[in-house]
C-alpha cells in the first residue's frame, strides 16, 4: 500500500513541476517579447533622430557615418537617401525594410503579446485583464459612425 502512495506522490510532484515549468517558459517568452519591443523602439527612435538631424543640414556638406567598425564620410544627401529608403539605421547597421518594417515588427510583437498574457493569467488562475484586446476603429468604421450620428 505504501508503494502506491509513493507513486501517487511522485505523479503529483511531476504534475506540479510540469505546471510550474510551463508557467516559467511562458513568462520568459513574454519577457523576451517585451525586451524585443524596447529594442526595436530604440532603433526606430534612433532612426528618426538621425533622419531629422541629416534633414536639417545642408545636403551639399558631408558627414561621417559609422558602418559597424568603420567611419565613412558621405554627402548628407546620400545619407538622407539611405535613411529614407531604410537601407541603414542610425547606428550604421544595415536594415531590410527601414522604419515601416520596424513598426510592423513592433505591432506584430504587441499583437502576439496579448494572447500570451491572457494565457499566463489563465494558467495562474487570475482573471484576464479586460479592455486590452480592443482595437481602434478604422477610417471607414469611424466615417460610418459619424454619418449614423448625423
Amino acid at each position: 500500500m505504501a508503494a502506491s502512495d509513493n507513486d501517487e506522490t511522485a505523479e503529483a510532484v511531476q504534475a506540479v513541476l510540469k505546471y510550474m515549468t510551463d508557467i516559467e517558459i511562458l513568462a520568459e517568452d513574454i519577457l523576451v517579447d517585451k525586451q524585443m519591443i524596447v529594442s526595436l523602439d530604440k532603433r526606430r527612435n534612433g532612426h528618426r533622430e538621425a533622419f531629422r538631424s541629416i534633414r536639417n543640414t545642408d545636403k551639399s556638406n558631408q558627414s561621417w557615418m559609422c558602418f559597424g567598425d568603420t567611419f565613412i564620410e558621405l554627402p548628407n544627401g546620400s545619407i538622407q537617401n539611405l535613411l529614407e529608403k531604410g537601407l541603414i539605421c542610425s547606428n550604421g547597421s544595415i536594415l531590410r525594410g527601414g522604419q515601416e518594417n520596424t513598426q510592423a515588427e513592433i505591432n506584430k510583437l504587441h499583437e502576439n503579446l496579448k494572447p500570451k498574457m491572457a494565457q499566463l493569467y489563465e494558467m495562474e488562475g487570475k482573471q484576464p485583464r479586460k479592455g486590452f484586446d480592443l482595437k481602434p476603429l478604422s477610417r471607414d468604421e469611424l466615417s460610418n459612425v459619424t454619418q449614423a450620428r448625423n
